[in-house]
């Protein structure tokens, strides 16, 4: 697949959900991105604007209150959507919104 980017998110959305589900905090809110063969990323942001909970999505290793609730990862490996997750309903509702 010469000149797919090797990384790409489209809107990907991640939250946290309390324990009880009565609080959900939006910690990725539709970030999109385009990485390319050569290119290199640096994120940069404020503490605890969601630099961590990103890249623990991208790499599939959320802890357990976290949950990808919109958008799409796709790399030259593989695609992924919410609908191959786990999904929360309330955080689905908070994310339409």
């Amino acid at each position: 697949m010469p000149g797919a980017p090797l990384l790409q998110l489209d809107k990907l959305s991640t939250h946290y959900v309390s324990a009880q589900g009565s609080r959900v905090v939006r910690a990725v809110d539709e970030v999109s991105l385009s990485i390319d063969q050569g290119e290199t990323l640096g994120i940069v942001g404020e503490s605890g604007s969601g630099k961590s909970t990103l890249a623990l999505t991208i790499m599939r290793v959320l802890p357990v209150a976290a949950h990808i609730v919109g958008g799409r990862m796709m790399s030259r490996a593989r695609t992924s959507s919410p609908s191959r997750t786990r999904r929360c309903a309330r955080c689905a509702a908070s994310a339409s919104r």
